[in-house]
Parts: structure tokens; sequence; C-alpha cells
């Protein structure tokens, strides 16, 4: 992934260096350009790709957690929502009323 970076940074700029060059020319350069870099030249592109890799994981983590609305959590919320709406509703003492589980056996 840090190679990436680099490429994806100095791509535009060995295009315009070299106008004649064709894209697989240019790759090849910037792949030179790459392995002949030392370790601490190479260590900021490095360090990029570890903070995106630790954000891509928090995302992802989000999303995962976004897309399973059968966790606890999502039905409190829901449940919440609704008691403020009925704490606010003026005909919500309808729902105080006792229910006859005889009739409604499904309760």
């Amino acid at each position: 992934p840090s190679y990436l970076i680099d490429q994806g940074i100095f791509r535009s700029i060995f295009g315009k260096r070299n106008p004649d060059a064709s894209l697989s020319e240019i790759m090849q350069m910037l792949g030179d350009t790459w392995r002949g870099m030392t370790e601490e030249e190479q260590a900021p592109y490095i360090q990029i790709a570890k903070e995106e890799a630790d954000q891509y994981e928090k995302e992802k983590a989000l999303l995962e957690r976004a897309q399973r609305p059968s966790e606890m959590w999502q039905p409190l919320r829901r449940c919440n929502a609704v008691l403020d709406r009925l704490c606010s509703d003026p005909f919500a003492s309808v729902f105080l009323e006792p229910v006859d589980t005889s009739v409604y056996n499904d309760y």
C-alpha cells in the first residue's frame, strides 16, 4: 500500500517529465525509483499507508455495526424514541389501559 501512495503522488510528475513515455515505461520508472529509496525515504509513505489502513478498519467496523440492526443498541434507541413520542402525546393514556390477553393472545 505504501508503494501505491508513492505511485499516486509521482505518476503525474513522471508523466510530465517524460511526455513520450508509455504508461508501462512510467510505471517501470516509478518501480525503479521506489526500489532505489532507502527505508528512511520510504518511511513517510509507510506511515501514511498505516494511517489509511487504520482509518479503513474504523470505517469498516462502523459499517458492519450499522448493518446489524438486530443488535441490542438499535431496538433500545427505537424504544426510547417511541417512549419520548408517547410522553409528549396527549392521547397516549390509551396505552396505559390494561390489555385483555384472552382477546389479544399474541400480546
